[in-house]
């Protein structure tokens, strides 16, 4: 839902919801998550404070994608219909 709200429409989502940025949303719902903790568990076991923080401000920015993706399929999908 972040991606339709950033470019203000389905960019690349065809009507039969197909298309090029389909193909990579589903790829990166698995791959990105798991590159983000590949990336945590480094930071914590063996990072330096550079690395430590540098993983608090993508796990950060992670959270915040997600809670805007979240705010706004409420308000696209959920909030007009009541």
């Amino acid at each position: 839902m972040l991606w339709i709200v950033a470019n203000q429409g389905p960019v690349g989502i065809d009507g039969n919801f197909d298309g090029p940025t389909v193909v990579v949303l589903n790829f990166a719902q698995y791959l990105a998550p798991l590159a983000i903790l590949e990336l945590y568990f480094r930071a914590r076991d063996a990072g330096g404070v550079g690395f430590r923080v540098a993983m608090t401000l993508v796990l950060t920015v992670a959270a915040l994608a997600t809670a805007a993706g979240s705010v706004a399929a409420y308000l696209i999908l959920w909030a007009p219909r009541l």
